[in-house]
């Protein structure tokens, strides 16, 4: 099928990126604005920075919102 070649050029055009500029060199564009605006003031960490949601480590954290919503 089409789509399926489609979609496996994007993953093989990723995997040469990763290989010349590092692993860690590419990432989700949607996901930009999250990471460049989600600071806190003057460069300090946020709160959801400072938070570890179960199974994160200091590597392996998710650059994601919390929302502190009463329930």
């Amino acid at each position: 099928p089409l789509q399926a070649e489609k979609i496996r050029n994007v993953y093989n055009v990723a995997d040469e990126l990763g290989r010349k500029f590092g692993k860690h060199a590419l990432h989700l564009g949607s996901s930009h604005p999250i990471d460049t605006l989600g600071r806190g003031r003057r460069g300090n960490p946020t709160v959801r920075e400072q938070t570890r949601l179960k199974g994160e480590t200091r590597r392996r954290h998710l650059s994601l919102p919390l929302l502190h919503v009463k329930t």
